[in-house]
């Protein structure tokens, strides 16, 4: 595998406080989420806007949006992301190790998602789970309504299986994906979280803004919608 191509990971600026690392969101927009912009996601949402009648020739079956777990791999993307953020920022060094060794943010990520019977190696839950934390973060508001969660699964898991990206996407590469969603949503939330207890208004007003602008280029602008129990509804 090619990591100079299929490794453009989210540059996330970070700053300190205690033993958190925090992320205030810059280089998540400044890259336009490089990675993401570049996913199946968008590019099926920017087809079935412009071609309602074209079909896929190679269609996704359920058992593509799952993937086996490399622990090898794992630790060759961990270590790629990390050496990309102290590239950035060298003094960083400490607290993102800190926040990743013994795979503790992978963890939380994964207890996260079973909490709700979820998979950490299934896209679209982990896309979910991206989804459903940014709008809790950019509208500020708590959200826990299983329901709501399946719908927006469901509306995910469609769009996914219309790409045909997906059907022929390797299991690394899956992997890969799946790691840059759950580590930028752990990192924001965590983050989101650590200023909330620091009543940090200017952080997270800062984070909040460039998390919106981030999901709105590359998916759904969440400031027009609201999360019920069906799912997004527009507002």
């Amino acid at each position: 595998m090619n990591f100079r191509l299929l490794l453009i990971i989210i540059l996330i600026p970070f700053y300190t406080f205690g033993q958190e690392v925090i992320t205030s969101g810059d280089a998540l927009y400044r890259t336009t989420f490089s990675l993401i912009n570049g996913s199946i996601m968008e590019a099926t949402i920017k087809n079935s806007k412009t071609s309602k009648s074209k079909t896929s020739k190679t269609k996704a079956k359920i058992k593509d949006l799952t993937f086996e777990r490399s622990e090898n791999l794992s630790k060759e993307i961990q270590k790629k992301f990390i050496a990309s953020m102290i590239r950035i920022q060298p003094e960083l060094k400490g607290p993102l190790v800190k926040s990743f060794e013994n795979n503790k943010l992978r963890n939380q990520f994964d207890r996260l998602l079973a909490g709700y019977n979820y998979s950490a190696t299934d896209m679209a839950d982990v896309v979910t789970a991206y989804l459903v934390i940014s709008w809790q973060i950019v509208h500020n508001k708590n959200f826990d309504d299983k329901n709501g969660f399946n719908a927006v699964r469901t509306w995910v898991r469609d769009i996914l299986l219309k790409s045909e990206q997906l059907a022929v996407m390797d299991n690394a590469t899956k992997q890969l994906y799946a790691k840059a969603y759950g580590y930028q949503t752990m990192l924001c939330f965590n983050s989101y979280k650590t200023l909330i207890a620091k009543s940090d208004q200017k952080g997270l007003d800062h984070l909040r803004n460039n998390l919106y602008k981030s999901v709105r280029d590359s998916f759904i602008d969440l400031k027009s919608v609201k999360l019920t129990h069906t799912g997004f509804v527009k507002i």
